[in-house]
């Protein structure tokens, strides 16, 4: 029958297999009183979930079971025809919103289906809040969010538009008290700068600042003449810098010279109100809607060249030193510069390498 509310979970438990119908036990339990809580009746919701059998161990649902029971899902989204569903768990979400989706960002956010059909919203497992009380109120603010969704009180899907898709970044270099003014002092009044940093406190690369959305400038570790005039202007101006793992930042800011001055931290903010990501990349999707990139897609090429530079150097070193030894398939292949199958490229240096016995490794 045709019901507006549908929660979606992931697999039967044992008790739901025994009992025959999903969420009953100690999470039907939950499950009622967080539903109850938002202003929402047990009674009026349909339950289901994406496999539908039992296993000893309660293990993840593997894609081949998915798709197996998928047909059941089908039909029942067919025949209760909702409005609203919640998916509960990361498999339930992964299955409508993409394989991809992180719940630690995406939970207790709405979303639209791709033909408007439905509004949906990732939720944590009721029954989390049993097995490890700092997941509780992660749940509550969850099914909260889901339950104003429902009475229309909430439901839009702005998290989803990047508040700022074109920002625009500035090496600083050649310092000039001009530039600097009108970075610094051609504002109204700023009371916080965001600061993060780049490298550790032994070896700093640089770091990065701004006062807002849309700008950011950077100021490489070397550059003594603009850290020593960001020191001051922080140090004397009275503004708040606000950092995001400041137990990293600070002895990284200290040793580019910089110190001394008042800040606030947004990790430990964030651990603190127990509703919100630590990490800096899905605190930042979830509140700003931007995407940003993981460190290993930023430094992919150049990794990739410098991996490919180390063989190139070890293939012409073993060369010089041994000569008979080097004159094999791999020598062609560095030779031409190839970087395919990269990892196992590697892998074959160090065998042709590992027979040399006694001899000690180049130091490249």
């Amino acid at each position: 029958m045709p019901c507006d509310v549908l929660i979606l979970g992931e697999r039967a438990g044992e008790e739901e297999s025994r009992r025959g119908y999903p969420f009953c036990g100690k999470s039907g339990k939950e499950l009622d009183r967080y539903l109850l809580e938002g202003g929402i009746h047990r009674d009026d919701v349909y339950c289901t979930n994406l496999c539908k059998d039992f296993l000893k161990g309660n293990p993840d649902p593997t894609p081949d079971e998915i798709r197996r029971d998928e047909h059941f899902l089908i039909e029942e989204l067919k025949t209760v025809r909702p409005k609203y569903i919640g998916l509960v768990g990361r498999f339930a979400a992964r299955y409508f919103l993409g394989g991809d989706l992180e719940m630690d960002w995406s939970h207790g956010l709405p979303f639209v289906s791709s033909q408007g059909r439905f509004r949906m919203m990732p939720l944590y497992h009721p029954a989390f809040g049993l097995h490890s009380a700092s997941m509780t109120p992660l749940v509550w603010s969850d099914f909260q969010a889901f339950c104003r969704m429902v009475r229309g009180a909430s439901g839009s899907a702005d998290h989803l538009i990047d508040t700022c898709p074109d920002p625009q970044y500035m090496l600083l270099t050649d310092y000039s008290r001009e530039l600097f003014s009108l970075i610094f002092h051609g504002r109204k009044n700023p009371t916080l700068i965001y600061m993060d940093t780049e490298g550790s406190a032994e070896k700093p690369w640089g770091l990065s600042f701004t006062f807002g959305i849309g700008e950011g400038y950077v100021v490489l570790a070397s550059d003594k003449e603009w850290l020593s005039a960001i020191a001051d202007y922080v140090k004397w101006n009275g503004v708040t810098v606000v950092l995001h793992n400041a137990f990293h930042d600070i002895a990284v800011l200290r040793s580019m010279g910089i110190e001394g001055f008042r800040f606030t931290d947004t990790m430990v903010k964030a651990y603190h109100l127990c509703l919100f990501p630590q990490g800096l990349k899905p605190l930042s999707r979830r509140l700003c809607g931007m995407v940003q990139d993981d460190y290993e897609d930023v430094i992919g090429e150049a990794d990739k060249e410098k991996k490919i530079q180390w063989l190139i150097e070890v293939h012409n070193w073993v060369s010089n030193h041994w000569p008979e030894e080097s004159k094999t398939p791999l020598s062609q292949k560095i030779r031409k510069g190839s970087g395919r199958r990269l990892e196992r490229t590697s892998q074959t240096v160090a065998r042709t390498l590992k027979p040399l016995g006694a001899r000690s490794r180049p130091q490249l």
